[in-house]
C-alpha cells in the first residue's frame, strides 16, 4: 500500500471514489486536468481550493486508489486567538477495499504532517465515534437542539424587520450577516474565521431556485441582530422547517427570527435548530407543555489536539499555579511525555516537556490524547471523565483539573 497526497490529475478520481463509496450519482465527462483547472479557477468551497490537502491510499502500483480523505485547514478562534484547525472530510473507501487499512494508513501519514505544518486542532463529523477514537479524536462540541411548535411561538411585537436574501440584494446583506456571525466567532472556541468561500450561502442565495431561505433581522435602528437559513422537510407525514444556520446577538435578534418562522405555522408543524449549549431559550417561550418545545443535547463532531504544547500555551487557567499532564499519543510522537505548566494571571508562562522515559512524575495526571482533546477544547468539565471506561480520572485528578483550567464555551457551524 502507498499513501500520499494526491496529484492534480487525481482530484476527479477522489470525487468518483466518494460516489462509489456512498452511492451518490456523479456524472462528469471532463478530462481530469480540465476539471481540476476549472475548479481551481472558481472554487465553491475551501476543500476545492485546497486540493493538495487530500490524502489517498493506493495499491502498490501507485495508481489504483483505494481510499481517500481531506484535511482542509481553517483558521478558528481558540481563547481569543486565531489558530489553525484541520477539518477532516470526504473519508471514503471503495467497498471492495474496505477493511484493508486504507483510512488508518491515511491518518498515520496525515497526523504527523499536520503537526509539522503548524496545525493545532483537527475536527471531524463521525459515522462512528468508536472508530475515530482510535485516531485520538474525542467528543467535540455539545449543543442544544430545539424543536418548536410553530403555532405556539408567542408574538413578541418586535419593531425590527426581516429581509429575505435574494439574488438582487444578497451581496448587500453580506456585511451585516458577517457582523452577526463575528459575535459568536469571538465568543466560542472552534468557530471558523469565515472567508468569502464560507459566506457563499449568502452571496449565492437564490431561494426560488434552491428553496433554502436566508433571512436577516435588523432592529428598528438598522442594527443587524440575527440571521436564519432553513428549508422544508417531511417527517411522519408532517412538514417541518429544518434550520441550517441560526445566529443572533441578543434576545431581540432571537425573538425577531422566531416571529418570522411563526408566520409559517399555517403550512408547517415545527422548526428544528441547533445552537450553543450555553444558550437556553425556554424563558423566551410562554408555552412548554405537550410538545410546544422539545430539547435534546447533541454532540456535533469530534475534536483532536494536533499540537499539545501549543494547545496548553493557548489555554485559559485559573489565577496562578502549576499542573503536570502525562500525555500519550500513538500517532504524533512529539505529543508524548509530561507537560509541566506554570501559569500566572490565567496564562501559561512556562511549559516544560519531558519525554516519558526520562521522567517518572507521580503527580502528573495521565490522559490519552483523545481525552485530553475533549478536555482542553474546554467544552467538558473534568467530572465528565469520572466514568471513562478506558481511563478513569481520580477524584484528586478531577479537583486539580477543575482548579487549574477555565471552561470556555465552544461551538462550530461549518461542515467539511
Amino acid at each position: 500500500m502507498i499513501v500520499r497526497k494526491i496529484k492534480p490529475e487525481e482530484w476527479k478520481r477522489t470525487e468518483e471514489l466518494f460516489s462509489l463509496a456512498f452511492c451518490y450519482p456523479y456524472d462528469c465527462d471532463k478530462e481530469p486536468l480540465e476539471l481540476y483547472k476549472e475548479k481551481m479557477a472558481n472554487p465553491e468551497a475551501r476543500e476545492v481550493a485546497k486540493t493538495f490537502h487530500k490524502y489517498a491510499a493506493f495499491e502498490d502500483d501507485d495508481k489504483t486508489m483505494m481510499s481517500c480523505m481531506s484535511a482542509i485547514q481553517f483558521p478558528i478562534n481558540f481563547n481569543g486567538k486565531d489558530v489553525v484547525m484541520a477539518g477532516i472530510g470526504d473519508v471514503s473507501s471503495i467497498p471492495a477495499y474496505r477493511r484493508r487499512g486504507g483510512i488508518r494508513a491515511c491518518f498515520t501519514e496525515m497526523l504527523p504532517d499536520l503537526y509539522e505544518s503548524g496545525v493545532t486542532f483537527s475536527y471531524l463529523y463521525p459515522f462512528s465515534t468508536y472508530f475515530y477514537n482510535k485516531f485520538g479524536y474525542g467528543m467535540g462540541v455539545k449543543a442544544n437542539v430545539y424543536e418548536l411548535d410553530l403555532s405556539r411561538i408567542p408574538r413578541y411585537s418586535t419593531t425590527g424587520k426581516c429581509i429575505l436574501a435574494e439574488p438582487h440584494n444578497a451581496q448587500a446583506l453580506l456585511k451585516d450577516i458577517s457582523t452577526v456571525y463575528e459575535v459568536w466567532q469571538q465568543k466560542y472556541n472552534g468557530m471558523v474565521n469565515n472567508s468569502l468561500l464560507e459566506y457563499q450561502f449568502v452571496t449565492n442565495s437564490n431561494p426560488c431556485k434552491t428553496q433554502e431561505f436566508l433571512y436577516l433581522y435588523r432592529s428598528a435602528d438598522g442594527s443587524p441582530k440575527g440571521y436564519i437559513s432553513f428549508h422544508k422537510e417531511k417527517q411522519d407525514g408532517d412538514q417541518l422547517l429544518v434550520c441550517t444556520k441560526i445566529v443572533f446577538v441578543d434576545s431581540e435578534g432571537l425573538m425577531g427570527l422566531l416571529e418570522l418562522v411563526a408566520s409559517y405555522a399555517a403550512n408547517y408543524r415545527s422548526i428544528r435548530f441547533t445552537i450553543p449549549e450555553d444558550i437556553e431559550i425556554e424563558m423566551a417561550l410562554k408555552e412548554l407543555s405537550f410538545g410546544a418545545c422539545k430539547l435534546e443535547h447533541s454532540y456535533t463532531g469530534m475534536v483532536r489536539v494536533i499540537n499539545v504544547e501549543k494547545a496548553l500555551w493557548l489555554s485559559s487557567y485559573c489565577g496562578n499555579g502549576n499542573i503536570a499532564l502525562r500525555i500519550t499519543d500513538p500517532y504524533i510522537k512529539s505529543n508524548n511525555g509530561i507537560f509541566s505548566v506554570s501559569y500566572q494571571d490565567g496564562k501559561a508562562v512556562e511549559i516544560k516537556h519531558s519525554p516519558l522515559e526520562n521522567n517518572i512524575n507521580s503527580d502528573a495526571i495521565i490522559m490519552h490524547i483523545d481525552r485530553f482533546s475533549e478536555f482542553i477544547f474546554q467544552n467538558r468539565s473534568a467530572g465528565h471523565f469520572l466514568y471513562c471506561q478506558e481511563q478513569s480520572l481520580t477524584a484528586k485528578d478531577i479537583r486539580i483539573l477543575e482548579e487549574s483550567f477555565i471552561r470556555k464555551p465552544s461551538f462550530l457551524m461549518e461542515h467539511f
